[in-house]
């Protein structure tokens, strides 16, 4: 958690204004408003902190302070002191611990947006069958665990048999164990979400986040599956929440509604209440958006579908001046040049229009990339490769020949093939065609040359511009595109594609450790400016033929 998010809870958990704070540790309560919604970071010998920390320790002798304070350092209440000098020492202790957030469990979740594919369903969906026992009643009232999924069951399978596409709200802050402790029920319920998704049904829902990145990384994780159809609008609410009373609140618009309030460490099992009234509906449909208008976009979620949508983000995201890293396998889209672009689209059998509309994207987001250079750091982190490849595709494969998948080819009345598909690197698969609506394109070796050319042009150019080279054990199949005090791009290359446009500012931190984390496994020589000209020329010698020139490593203005 970040220390904004500490300050939050703390005062949530003891009810605590932003006033009654600083009057108690002499600050303007302004100050205190910044420090709590993350505008300003204290630092580590802040005089006010052992304040602070003093003010809360009168709260440890009050249950829910204490629960809540057990649950976010998640220490027993057994080791956690009550008396005042010991507890504001921990909180002391607590709020000072400024963690690098776990760029490890970003590295899991790139490698989950790789590797996904849509699942090939084998199982018999029968609606008549889920239909079949549900009650015609306006109001219905189940129970426990069971009843909760008979509920869900009834819900899901009203909007399959609904004539319209009607949106459909979730938010729930209840545990999840009616969903995950059946195996059996998760696969009914994820097949019936799907079929949902398939006939239209949009789906906002707001994610529980009480519990800081772990849980929101949790969150995007579980529903990875749905995202990645690009019918999903995942919300969050930015402040915490007392983790005691929790509710359901499911609604199909216009038709039904789910409710279920618990609390904390209740015994008994929650009682479950579905509602077809429209009145009723309209009602708690009033109260979802009035919880709704609180919250924030957890990201945007663009799929091919969306093609324009997607150059209209990536251009929206570019235009505001800012530091950049990006993470990808292969160079840069942003130092492609123009013309090699334009064979490729050319190549691909795009209409005129459409390559002179590219064409002229693509020349704007260049000329904003090297004003960017002017002012701003940007840094790409590459996986390139090696000297050895380049050379033998340079024996096997003719300049004007794009790589392509094993075709056949009549020479002398036999056939014979070009380059097999798996011997293609994937680096000469040029990436981000897919999400604009264009199918797989691959470089021919006269394009990757021009394209390796400006990349060492603009490195030799622009003191800002950095280019870290990765070792061969990095394997991703997602571009990673941060700007910083803007948000992250994450773009996963290959089908089925997807574009999230992140925003929330946790997220972005955690991006940033993750790209730090990756340049950091590098090789110390692979970081030299000087090193990377030299590794990029010879790379460049081997795919164009030519010896490379010595490179002073110096930038020129």
């Amino acid at each position: 958690m970040l220390f904004s998010d500490k300050l939050d809870l703390l005062m949530n958990l003891s009810g605590t204004s932003n006033s009654a704070l600083a009057r108690h540790i002499n600050l303007d309560a302004s100050y205190v408003s910044r420090l709590r919604r993350g505008n300003r970071t204290p630092s580590k010998n802040e005089n006010y902190l052992p304040a602070i920390s003093q003010y809360f320790s009168k709260f440890m002798a009050v249950d829910a302070f204490r629960s809540g304070i057990c649950h976010a350092l998640q220490t027993p209440p057994s080791q956690m002191p009550i008396d005042p000098e010991p507890a504001a020492a921990m909180i002391l202790s607590w709020l000072n611990d400024q963690k690098a957030l776990d760029s490890e469990n970003i590295g899991e979740l790139l490698d989950q947006v790789s590797h996904f594919t849509f699942p090939s369903s084998s199982a018999v969906f029968d609606l008549a069958s889920l239909l079949g026992n549900l009650s015609s009643r306006e109001t219905n009232t189940f129970h426990g665990i069971s009843g909760k999924r008979d509920a869900v069951v009834t819900l899901l399978a009203t909007a399959l048999t609904s004539e319209k596409t009607e949106p459909l709200f979730l938010y729930s802050d209840e545990p999840m164990d009616w969903l995950i402790a059946e195996k059996k029920f998760t696969n009914q319920w994820a097949m019936l979400m799907m079929k949902v998704i398939q006939k239209g049904h949009r789906i906002i829902i707001i994610h529980t986040v009480n519990r800081g990145l772990d849980e929101m990384l949790s969150a995007i994780r579980e529903w990875l599956p749905l995202y990645m159809t690009g019918a999903i609008e995942p919300y969050y609410y930015p402040r915490t929440r007392d983790d005691i009373y929790k509710h359901t609140l499911f609604i199909l618009e216009g038709k039904m509604a789910l409710i279920s309030r618990s609390v904390s460490r209740s015994k008994g099992a929650p009682a479950i209440h579905t509602f077809s009234s429209p009145k009723t509906v309209s009602h708690y449909e009033n109260e979802f958006q009035d919880y709704l208008s609180l919250c924030r976009p957890l990201m945007k979620i663009l799929t091919p579908k969306n093609n324009g949508g997607v150059l209209s983000l990536v251009e929206e995201f570019d235009s505001e001046p800012a530091a950049v890293i990006t993470l990808r396998e292969g160079l840069p889209v942003a130092t492609l040049p123009a013309e090699a672009a334009k064979s490729m689209m050319e190549r691909a059998q795009l209409d005129a229009d459409t390559i002179k509309a590219l064409t002229s994207y693509h020349l704007k987001r260049q000329k904003r990339h090297e004003e960017n250079l002017k002012t701003h750091e940007h840094t790409d982190l590459l996986l390139l490769p090696d000297r050895k490849t380049l050379l033998a595709l340079a024996k096997t494969q003719g300049n004007g020949h794009a790589l392509t998948a094993a075709t056949p080819e009549t020479q002398n009345g036999k056939v014979s093939t070009n380059t097999a598909a798996s011997d293609i690197p994937e680096v000469f698969r040029f990436k981000f065609m897919g999400m604009i609506g264009v199918g797989e394109a691959c470089y021919n070796l006269a394009e990757f040359a021009a394209h390796l050319a400006r990349t060492i042009h603009l490195l030799k150019t622009y003191p800002n511009y950095h280019v870290i080279l990765l070792e061969d054990t990095f394997s991703s199949s997602c571009t990673v595109y941060i700007r910083e005090n803007v948000g992250v791009l994450v773009l996963k290359d290959t089908v089925p594609n997807v574009l999230f446009a992140i925003n929330e500012s946790r997220l972005t931190a955690a991006f940033q450790d993750y790209s730090a984390m990756i340049a950091g496994k590098v090789r110390l020589n692979g970081t030299e400016r000087k090193a990377v000209l030299k590794r990029l020329e010879s790379l460049l010698s081997a795919v164009s033929g030519k010896r490379s020139k010595k490179s002073s490593g110096k930038a020129t203005k």
